[in-house]
């Protein structure tokens, strides 16, 4: 057996315990000496007892002050300890990261402590460090159509806000009467913005200053490019009877509003529709039949809703019904039609 030894000591003893063996006693791990004996010797002596050579060491735990763990925080950063005022070697401490600031260690990002050591001081994780919140490029995260209208100084968390505008095509949306949105640079690292750009829409309705009244019917754009009617968007416009679609669309501008497309600016959207300028095909020969098509009044072209009447020449009387004349109409098909 070994000798005995006062709490917090431990003995180192060879193999044998024969008389005159020896064991030296120290402090245990986490303790010290309390007096300036640091180890004590012991002697197997006659009748089989350990016996101390000099004075007995006496060992107290190794403490850390808890008020002296601020000493290792990292610069904008803090060291809390809970419990007593003094910890035990092997005692940790919790670093943090004053406001603004976020933890920064190589070892476990999420979390980093000072220990308590065997000297009784105390060591921070060496790669903890605070490092300012960044939000990284403001351009960058601006949402979809916004754009930076001035130069944005920071990009940390408690500088100045960036502003920012929309692009042609968008209209700002926020509260109140500001003309620019803002992002700030929030403590989770990412920027937050108090307004969006929301894409400029035209509407399914086509005001009359933006069409030809006289000839288009309605004012919905029934037939928008890929089902959208924003800035860019083209449609179409049905055409009243006896007119047809010509060769221009409208194409939602970046005001929000209706107009003929650039490209074929002055021309009339819709135009009307004419029959053949000779008149209906008689069913019998020229020498038999004459019509009042081409003479005044009723001179080509011939649109939608004209009438022309067709009838027998001198010595020829109609064989297919009694009366002495038959009318040609032209159609919104753009034919002549026998009524």
């Amino acid at each position: 057996e070994k000798p005995t030894l006062p709490d917090g000591a431990q003995a180192n003893c060879g193999e044998s315990r024969l008389l005159g063996a020896t064991c030296t006693a120290t402090c245990d791990v986490g303790y010290e000496a309390s007096t300036a004996v640091e180890s004590t010797e012991f002697n197997c002596a006659a009748g089989h007892t350990w016996q101390a050579t000099d004075t007995l060491l006496s060992c107290v735990r190794v403490t850390c002050p808890t008020s002296e763990a601020s000493a290792v925080a990292p610069d904008n950063g803090v060291v809390a300890c809970s419990g007593s005022a003094e910890a035990m070697v092997g005692d940790a401490c919790t670093v943090s990261c004053s406001h603004g600031y976020k933890l920064s260690s190589a070892v476990n990002p999420a979390s980093a402590t000072a220990t308590c050591q065997l000297d009784g001081s105390w060591l921070r994780e060496p790669t903890a460090t605070c490092v300012q919140i960044d939000c990284g490029s403001f351009v960058d995260a601006l949402p979809e159509g916004a754009v930076q209208s001035a130069g944005c100084s920071t990009r940390v968390f408690g500088g100045n806000p960036c502003a920012f505008g929309c692009a042609p095509g968008y209209s700002l949306q926020i509260d109140g009467s500001s003309p620019l949105g803002t992002g700030t640079c929030g403590l989770d690292g990412s920027w937050s913005f108090d307004a969006s750009c929301i894409p400029v829409d035209c509407g399914t309705d086509v005001p009359d200053s933006a069409r030809p009244p006289a000839t288009v019917s309605g004012g919905t754009c029934a037939t928008p490019a890929a089902a959208t009617t924003t800035v860019g968007a083209t449609c179409e416009l049905a055409c009243k009877p006896g007119f047809k679609r010509g060769d221009t669309s409208f194409e939602c501008g970046t005001d929000g509003a209706w107009r003929v497309s650039a490209t074929v600016a002055g021309q009339a959207y819709c135009e009307p529709i004419t029959c053949a300028a000779t008149g209906p095909e008689l069913v019998s020969n020229d020498a038999s039949m004459s019509t009042d098509c081409g003479l005044a009044p009723l001179l080509p072209p011939f649109t939608a809703g004209s009438l022309c009447t067709a009838s027998c020449a001198e010595g020829y009387v109609p064989h297919t019904s009694s009366a002495s004349t038959t009318q040609f109409l032209c159609s919104n098909a753009g034919s002549w039609t026998l009524l």
